[in-house]
């Protein structure tokens, strides 16, 4: 059966609708998510004004601010920052993954390699994306993606020059793929965590250079009882110094005197 043209044209209007309608919401969104962006990072940046006013003990609380929203707003399910040491990489926060997964994950540490996505990441040093991992090559999984519980995942290397400082991943528990519009956010995520360990750092050695204070109670106590020691030899000294000049004085006028006959009183 086929269609008037009045009718064809009807559909195909209803169908641009449908395809603006969708267009906005989607631009919606990114609107919001682009919102909510900066007010986390804006967030995270008035913690970090504390870290460097105070000590380094706040770095986890951004870490972790980071990581939660990176994985809230690129609608994964889980995710995780690891910090390089050496060679290895080792978790130092995680957002929306079991207990015991939690436990697992603190305790273990991974190497740069193609066994994990943390290692492909680092290894290639760019963002590693894998809609299903239990599809993927080269992919072991064991009973630590048991108690993960995901299929697709997101790693973004936390690159400072030619330093990886460490990896971002968030992970979804089923196999879907991660649209351009949300690798960019978790990329925005990881460039914030990389200011934060970067600012830490830059503190610390700051404040490994200062002096240390130096404390002044028993000091001053024992400065004191020295001075007070010290006190009746600089009291003789300085009268045995105004003696001479009065002797000096004395003998100038004596002989001042008998050279003019007179006595001296």
């Amino acid at each position: 059966m086929s269609l008037m043209p009045h009718e064809a044209s009807t559909i195909t209007d209803v169908q641009s609708v449908e395809e603006l309608r969708r267009e906005l919401a989607e631009a919606r969104q990114r609107e919001a998510a682009a919102n909510e962006v900066l007010r986390v990072i804006a967030g995270t940046s008035d913690v970090l004004k504390g870290v460097v006013g105070r000590s380094s003990a706040g770095l986890p609380e951004v870490l972790n601010a980071l990581t939660e929203a990176a994985v809230r707003l690129c609608g994964a399910d889980k995710g995780l920052i690891r910090r390089r040491d050496g060679n290895r990489y080792v978790a130092v926060s995680t957002y929306g993954f079991p207990d015991e997964f939690g436990k697992w994950v603190a305790g273990t540490v991974l190497e740069s390699g193609r066994d994990s996505i943390v290692g492909r990441a680092a290894s290639a040093r760019q963002t590693v994306h894998i809609p299903d991992v239990l599809a993927e090559p080269e992919w072991e999984s064991g009973d630590w993606q048991r108690l993960a519980d995901f299929r697709s995942a997101i790693a973004v290397p936390l690159v400072s020059g030619q330093d990886i400082l460490g990896v971002l991943v968030v992970h979804r528990t089923e196999p879907i793929a991660f649209s351009e519009h949300q690798i960019d956010l978790v990329e925005t995520f990881a460039d914030q965590a990389v200011i934060a360990i970067e600012n830490t750092r830059l503190f610390e050695e700051v404040q490994a250079r200062r002096p240390r204070p130096v404390t002044f109670s028993r000091s001053s106590r024992a400065l004191r009882s020295t001075c007070s020691q010290c006190l009746p030899p600089f009291a003789t000294l300085s009268r045995n110094f105004a003696r001479p000049k009065m002797l000096k004085f004395s003998s100038a006028t004596a002989i001042a005197c008998a050279l003019a006959g007179s006595k001296v009183l």
